[in-house]
């Protein structure tokens, strides 16, 4: 998404962004609250770029150095911090890292921003890290967190930061947004995506995947090697929970796989819910096709 992209809905958030930018004062600590999907880290770089923006008028212009800069991934004062590749841990001592860092002066720009990716997965050890500077915050440096539940963060840490929850948008401003990014997108694909989706123009955007493009993880490449030490005759029993990507990749990446394993796959619902659509089969449509084409389920 570009910086200069519309963002969605979200009036709350959007409205808190144009006050920060023209009262010209940001909140040393921000919170990104919402499911996956919504676009927590394209607003915290939004934000991030309207924090170091020269440009004239509202920002951020898109146009500055700064911008220009970020949209690139490339500034050297805006720092993204996320959880080690392939795990669900974010520890103590990359923020213990961070922490370093924030006290030495930007390169650059009027200010540093660190943007922490997926902060429900900080431990208490990092959190608590990570607290120590949010008490008393070097000056010229702003944390933008995201997270998909603010309750897992510690109440100490959200008392110390401003929490924006970013919501589901209409089905109508789902539909925009995927034809903005795809002006040549048949108008009626992007509507089923987007009443699938349910308002989230993340998952919409997983709906119109292709289904020949898999998507890259040590799970995928570990079961579409791993798979090959079987046969027809005595396969790899394969047990799926939840989507069905990793499975599905696998299959993309070594389709000769599909022969030797069993996919059993649990999914469902109880009898007391509302709908009879299967959650987990909404979650990655593509790859459900990719699964129930290729390999025994």
């Amino acid at each position: 998404m570009s910086l200069l992209s519309r963002f969605y809905g979200n009036n709350k958030v959007n409205e808190a962004l144009v006050f920060y930018q023209r009262d010209g004062r940001f909140p040393h600590g921000i919170l990104l609250e919402g499911e996956a999907g919504l676009g927590k880290k394209s607003f915290a770089k939004r934000i991030a770029a309207a924090a170091v923006c020269t440009g004239a008028g509202e920002k951020p212009c898109g146009q500055c150095a700064h911008c220009r800069k970020i949209e690139k991934g490339i500034h050297p004062d805006v720092v993204t911090v996320a959880p080690e590749e392939g795990k669900r841990s974010f520890k103590k001592e990359q923020v213990e890292s961070l922490r370093s860092d924030a006290y030495i002066r930007p390169n650059e720009a009027a200010r540093k921003v660190y943007i922490l990716c997926e902060a429900q997965y900080m431990t208490v050890q990092a959190q608590n890290a990570l607290l120590k500077i949010l008490e008393e915050p070097p000056a010229g440096v702003m944390f933008i967190l995201t997270c998909d539940n603010r309750f897992k963060m510690l109440e100490t840490v959200r008392s110390r930061v401003v929490t924006l929850a970013l919501e589901k948008v209409s089905t109508e401003d789902t539909v925009s947004a995927l034809m903005e990014r795809d002006p040549s997108l048949d108008a009626e694909k992007a509507e089923q995506a987007a009443v699938s989706a349910g308002g989230n123009i993340g998952q919409a955007l997983r709906f119109l995947a292709d289904e020949k493009t898999p998507v890259i993880s040590d799970a995928a490449k570990d079961l579409a090697e791993r798979a090959m030490q079987y046969t027809s005759e005595n396969p790899l029993y394969v047990i799926a929970i939840g989507a069905i990507t990793n499975v599905a990749s696998a299959l993309l990446l070594n389709p000769e796989i599909a022969d030797r394993i069993v996919v059993v796959w649990l999914g469902g619902h109880s009898f007391e819910w509302p709908d009879n659509h299967e959650f987990n089969c909404f979650q990655d449509v593509a790859a459900v096709r990719v699964v129930f084409d290729r390999a025994p389920v």
